[in-house]
């Protein structure tokens, strides 16, 4: 492996970092730059100095997945100091001054369907045996699920918790499906959503009309 290092002087040879704290924050869209909502990472480097005096900032090298989300410190300007560049696998280093880095990323959009699925581009099973296998398999656990029988688990916060988030998943499958079939398929189906739904309604509607909150499990003591 070949290595190249350029090295500008930069008045930081003072300074070394100790450790490093991370935080997090989000960023609405309006108050983002790019105009989508935005998680922040902050890295706040502890530092010390060799000499005692603390002379210059903090010197470190940033990656290139690094440098398009790094909103501070701000990249260095070739225009008053060079650029210390190293060749790494990754791509090429380059140094970047100060303590405090701060990294936004751009959040996926997101909804109660997947982005490749359901309400994005939608997921089709092209064949013909293993849709009707996935709908046969979709039908038996709705039919026989255990949080489907009535005052099965709902009180329990482990299972009745898991049940929902089961029933949630099959609801949505049920719809993708339902786009991609006709027919007397197509009306099970949509009975199948239909009584998928009315169940999680069941579960959810007390917690958060008449009772809300959620009970204490008294089996496992949580």
């Amino acid at each position: 492996m070949t290595w190249s290092l350029t090295l500008p002087r930069v008045p930081s040879a003072d300074i070394y970092p100790t450790g490093a704290v991370l935080s997090y924050g989000y960023q609405t869209a309006a108050q983002s730059s790019t105009g989508r909502e935005r998680g922040i990472v902050r890295i706040t480097f502890s530092t010390a100095s060799m000499s005692g005096a603390s002379n210059g900032q903090l010197m470190m090298l940033s990656m290139p997945h690094h440098r398009p989300r790094l909103i501070a410190p701000a990249a260095p300007n070739p225009a008053v100091q060079p650029v210390l560049k190293m060749t790494d696998i990754r791509g090429e280093l380059h140094h970047v001054l100060g303590s405090d880095w701060m990294l936004a990323y751009d959040m996926p959009d997101v909804s109660f369907s997947s982005t490749d699925g359901y309400g994005g581009a939608m997921r089709t099973i092209s064949d013909p045996a293993k849709r009707t296998a996935v709908i046969n398999a979709l039908n038996a656990d709705a039919s026989s699920w255990a949080g489907m029988v009535n005052g099965a688990r709902p009180e329990n916060v482990y299972f009745g918790g898991t049940d929902m988030s089961a029933i949630g998943r099959m609801a949505l499958i049920a719809d993708e499906l339902i786009a991609q079939t006709s027919g007397d398929v197509r009306s099970n189906l949509v009975n199948t959503a239909t009584a998928l739904r009315s169940k999680l309604q069941s579960y959810l509607t007390p917690r958060l009309v008449t009772t809300p909150g959620v009970p204490a499990s008294t089996v496992y003591g949580g």
